[in-house]
């Protein structure tokens, strides 16, 4: 396979992003690891992630439930937004979908409110679980929900309820 980036001495400053761009072209699998430490830098790594589907899964769910930093910050945030990506993806099992749900019920019971609440509150919107999204609603509407888990901040509860509704907004619950 050609891979169609030129990655050539210039600026230091384009050396990794036209790196992540090779990288993200690539179909070998052996390309995993390497794409799941650079997913916080933007969409390129996690749409190639995508196409490896459940061959990607269990690196991304290692690297959410992580605190392994990437060479911006830690890779969290990232994979969980590959994982939500995956969800909408061709072709997962439902292995993987499980996996995945259950991913997304630690992150939002155990971390929601560290600094990755937004990709933990796109992650369990996007398994499409009436329980998951059942949780996220109480956290957008009931401060009580945040104090239970640590959080007493006012200000802090009101800024994150407000972005949750956003994203409840932009993922509206499933017909079924």
């Amino acid at each position: 396979m050609e891979l169609h980036c030129e990655v050539r001495p210039g600026s230091e400053d384009d050396y990794l992003p036209n790196l992540i761009e090779a990288l993200s072209q690539s179909r070998d699998p052996l390309m995993i690891p390497t794409l799941v430490k650079v997913t916080p830098s933007g969409g390129r790594p996690a749409a190639a992630l995508v196409h490896f589907g459940d061959l990607a899964v269990p690196a991304l769910i290692e690297s959410a439930l992580s605190s392994r930093s990437g060479p911006w910050v830690t890779e969290a945030g990232g994979g969980m937004f590959a994982l939500a990506e995956i969800l909408h993806g061709p072709a997962l099992s439902d292995r993987s979908r499980t996996e995945i749900t259950a991913t997304a019920r630690t992150l939002l019971r155990e971390k929601v409110i560290g600094t990755h609440w937004i990709p933990i509150v796109i992650l369990a919107l996007s398994t499409q679980d009436a329980d998951l999204r059942s949780e996220v609603e109480k956290l957008a509407t009931d401060s009580a929900e945040w104090v239970r888990r640590g959080l007493t901040d006012s200000a802090q509860i009101a800024r994150r309820q407000s972005g949750i509704r956003f994203q409840l907004t932009r993922q509206p619950k499933p017909q079924h």
